[in-house]
């Protein structure tokens, strides 16, 4: 065969052209006629002769053309498969049929083929099922696949996250101990190397003062006395204090302690790395524990009727809560009564008993012994925990034993900025939901039971229940163990709400339950209005809460104005103190309801800056009654003036009479009023009120300096210092500033003219 015949016959074969001879010349090759089994070779209709009259190739079986006839040799005998063995389905020649398939069933090709054909159309039906249920089964695989790979990477992330967070908490110990090490030698070593230094000077001078002693003439007596009285002074020198080293130097022990740290690891590796690898877990599917978990894991509330009611069923337990800044840490800065960030300038509070002074926590003035209580708490911004504290906790307790839900005496919710964690006694769980602005907190004191919720468009979302409840079959939670061994032990105290800010820019905001929440005590509300409108300006910058008109109630306390907004605005309230306020007018407008127009600067720290103009517009009425009560309520608080039956303000021993202190960001730094007016001024060891003891003695006016020509006389001088001592007082808690009342004059009477329109 010519070079490339081959090729030119699989080209042949593939566009459908027939087999060619085998003994034609390549240049004139035609079509060949038959193909015999035995030569392996066609032959066209001339060179097939041979084999039509040979009595030697009579044996010859002749077939039509194929190309490849090697194929139909058989691979062990080498000969012509001219048969079919139904036994082992699978063509045979003459030797396979003589020895290895004696006794089968062997039929000619043609008639198997026969057979075959008669069953084609129903295996092909049968593929063509097969392969359209393998793409969908393919399909489906290839998005398992992607799933797999999906899950995979996030789970490759979020261990990749935990490893690096983990190797960093391990640095910050590495970090921490050697920098405990490091000022445990440094104060120690100090303190041996001056006890050193003081030893060593006072052997050299009394070294010095003996030798000198030693060496004195005989003769020369006076140099003796003098040198006798220099060495007893020497050895009567106040000896330093012997430094008291512990049995065992403090700085030591961290060894010991990054071992246990080690231990703990180690166990704690081998342990979860034996629950991912299944041991000690039963024959059950992934899918059952992981189902057996979740009902674990589910609060019976979810199940209870009153977690299918709306947010109008928890508001029938409403409970206000006003927060103590008695109790305030000094890195806390109180908005109010409702509203609590943490800073990072300590504020000066005055020392109380209750106060925490090593977490940033604050609790509520309120306590919870009975029944049931509901609270709404907003979160503004950081990493806030909200639960609740026994009364009896200690507020001087260290940071790791302090905070909220590290002890068993508190327990709490804590938003980090990922996710909520559930704490109790040091214990943490984990919760899987979404981030709520607005977290509700539902204590039932005589079940045992203290239920987080997730609040949003008065809709509530369970986020955990915390109490006693057993275990589901095999399953055991560490945390649920904690709270059925110990949890219950928290409600034999009276409890107080409780808030820890844990990180810097934390900011919290006790939310309104009813429109008549007001951030003072009831008893102090001397009149109240609904309907009313606030609008600012002449303020610049203008920052968003105080843009556009608020609607809701204001309030008319003793010393403050408050207005607290109705629905969902971005200044929930705005509290005006009577000593910010000027300008204050009652207007009258032809068209229009009546109005109150005034000036009210910024408090310190009070979120805002400079001054506003405001005006409160009373849609249903009230205005200049409100506005008259408020102007005689401030005048008599300014000038101090006698309590004349209306309102009761204390008059100070010495003939003075005191004003109320500055309002605090809304809180007073001094106990309350009574609810009920004075009838006189008390005696000085009675109940007193805004009252402070009165002062030291005054010194007096003191010779003034030379006048400029614009300063007053002397006489004048003398007559404003004398009028300041006779007026003036001081607060024990900032002894450095005197307080005086200025001189303003009473506001002047209301006539209203005659054609004034109806309110």
């Amino acid at each position: 065969m010519a070079p490339g015949a081959e090729k030119e016959e699989d080209a042949a074969a593939e566009e459908g052209a027939v087999v060619p001879c085998d003994v034609c010349p390549a240049e004139s090759r035609v079509a060949a006629a038959r193909s015999c089994l035995v030569c392996l070779a066609s032959f066209c209709e001339a060179h097939l002769e041979p084999h039509r009259r040979a009595a030697a190739f009579r044996s010859h079986r002749l077939v039509a053309p194929l190309r490849r006839l090697e194929e139909g040799l058989c691979p062990r005998h080498l000969q012509p498969l001219d048969g079919f063995c139904r036994a082992e389905q699978a063509c045979v020649c003459a030797r396979c049929r003589a020895h290895d398939h004696r006794g089968h069933e062997v039929v000619p090709l043609e008639r198997e083929r026969e057979h075959k054909e008669a069953q084609q159309a129903k295996f092909l039906s049968d593929a063509e099922n097969e392969l359209e249920e393998l793409a969908v089964t393919i399909a489906q695989a290839k998005k398992m696949v992607e799933l797999i790979k999906g899950a995979a990477m996030k789970e490759r992330e979020k261990v990749e996250k935990l490893f690096a967070e983990a190797s960093e908490v391990l640095a910050t110990f590495q970090k921490e101990v050697t920098s405990f090490m490091e000022e445990g030698e440094r104060s120690m070593l100090g303190e041996a190397e001056a006890d050193l230094r003081w030893k060593e000077e006072r052997r050299a001078k009394l070294l010095q003062c003996k030798q000198n002693l030693e060496n004195v003439p005989s003769t020369d007596t006076i140099y003796f006395l003098q040198e006798f009285q220099a060495l007893k002074v020497a050895m009567e020198e106040n000896l330093s204090p012997a430094l008291s080293f512990p049995n065992e130097l403090n700085f030591t022990k961290c060894a010991e302690a990054v071992s246990a740290v080690k231990d703990v690891l180690s166990a704690a590796c081998k342990n979860q790395w034996d629950h991912l690898q299944g041991k000690g877990i039963d024959e059950q599917s992934y899918q059952e524990i992981e189902e057996v978990l979740a009902v674990s894991r589910v609060p019976e509330k979810l199940n209870s009727p009153a977690c299918q009611e709306s947010r109008d069923y928890f508001l029938k337990f409403a409970f206000i809560i006003d927060l103590d800044s008695d109790t305030a840490d000094k890195f806390i800065h109180l908005f109010g009564t409702k509203g609590a960030k943490r800073v990072l300038c300590p504020i000066p509070y005055p020392e109380s008993p209750t106060r925490f002074i090593n977490c940033e926590q604050v609790l509520g003035l309120n306590l919870m012994n009975r029944g049931n209580y509901y609270w709404e708490v907003e979160l503004i911004d950081g990493w806030v925990s909200i639960g609740v504290i026994a009364e009896d906790f200690d507020p001087r307790e260290s940071y790791t034993r302090g905070r909220l839900g590290r002890n068993e005496k508190s327990c709490c919710l804590q938003w980090n900025g990922q996710n909520y964690v559930v704490w109790f006694g040091g214990f943490e769980s984990v919760i899987q939901q979404p981030f709520f602005q607005t977290i509700g907190v539902f204590l039932e004191y005589s079940e045992k039971a203290l239920t987080f919720y997730g609040v949003k468009d008065s809709k509530m979302t369970c986020l955990q229940q915390l109490k006693v409840s057993p275990f589901a079959k095999g399953i055991f939670d560490p945390f649920q163990n904690k709270i059925n061994h110990q949890f219950a032990s928290l409600f034999l105290c009276k409890l107080k709400p409780a808030f820890f800010l844990e990180s810097v820019d934390a900011h919290l905001q006790i939310g309104p339950l009813k429109k008549d929440c007001v951030s003072v005590p009831k008893r102090s509300v001397l009149m109240t209005y609904d309907h009313v409108e606030i609008t600012f300006s002449d303020i610049e910058p203008m920052p968003d809460a105080f843009k556009g008109t608020k609607k809701g109630s204001v309030f008319l306390t003793p010393y403050r104005v408050i207005f607290v907004s109705k629905g969902k605005d971005a200044m929930q309230s705005f509290v005006m103190p009577f000593y910010l306020l000027k300008d204050c007018e009652i207007k009258q407008p032809v068209f229009g309801a009546n109005y109150i127009k005034g000036t009210v600067k910024a408090e310190a720290g009070g979120g805002w800056e400079g001054s506003a103009t405001f005006k409160m517009t009373f849609s249903a009425g009230g205005a200049i009654e409100f506005g008259q009560r408020m102007l005689q309520v401030a005048s008599q608080v300014s000038r101090g003036e006698i309590p004349n039956g209306a309102y009761g303000y204390s008059c100070m021993p010495n003939g003075s009479y005191a004003f109320a202190p500055a309002a605090a960001n809304g809180a007073y730094p001094y106990p309350p009023p009574p609810p009920e007016f004075y009838p006189s001024p008390p005696v000085v060891d009675g109940d007193m009120g805004y009252m402070q003891f009165p002062p030291p003695p005054y010194p007096g006016p003191m010779e003034p300096p030379v006048s400029g020509p614009d300063l007053p006389t002397t006489p004048a001088a003398e007559a404003k210092a004398a009028e300041a001592t006779a007026s003036a007082y001081y607060s024990p808690v900032n002894p450095h500033n005197v307080c005086m009342p200025p001189d303003q004059p009473p506001p002047p009477p209301y006539f209203p003219p005659e054609d004034k329109k109806k309110q």
